[in-house]
């Protein structure tokens, strides 16, 4: 079954900004900060946004990076 979602449509709820070093940063609603706008970056993002708006998916139920002990102790972002 093939799902079509138009998760640009949710482009503009996103907060940019852009740093004094030149980079553009969105403000991540999970983690309630700011970072770096990496491809990778914009599509958590849009998918956060469509799970919020579309499902009422609740922000506290939701984790955007974890610790992963097979990964050499480093943090990966990974949508739970």
């Amino acid at each position: 079954m093939l799902i079509n979602i138009d998760f640009l449509r949710y482009k503009d709820r996103l907060a940019m900004r852009k740093t004094k070093a030149g980079k553009i940063e969105v403000y991540d609603i999970v983690r309630k900060k700011h970072v770096i706008l990496q491809p990778e970056e914009l599509v958590r993002q849009l998918v956060v946004h469509y799970l919020v708006t579309e499902k009422n998916a609740p922000l506290s139920k939701m984790r955007l990076t974890i610790s992963s002990s097979f990964t050499s102790n480093s943090t990966k972002p990974v949508m739970l």
